[in-house]
């Protein structure tokens, strides 16, 4: 597996990485730190409305795109 590929999917990218800090720091410490560094929007906020704050201001055409965007990207 090389290094383009695990970019490009991100399961494998993230469990190379639990690898990396489970190597470097032990069990224990790995997941402490990925306990402290998880990405949790919705800890301590309304996400609902986060979510209609900016969802609700785009068109279903605009939703459309960027998803079309998001594809291509992917593809490459």
């Amino acid at each position: 597996m090389n290094i383009k590929t695990v970019i490009k999917n991100p399961f494998a990218l993230r469990m190379l990485g639990v690898a990396a800090l489970t190597e470097k720091l032990g069990v224990a410490a790995a997941a402490e730190f990925l306990r402290q560094n998880q990405n949790n929007p919705g800890r301590g906020r309304d996400y609902t409305k986060d979510r209609h704050e900016w969802l609700d201001k785009l068109t279903f055409e605009e939703i459309c795109s960027d998803i079309e965007e998001i594809e291509k990207k992917r593809k490459k």
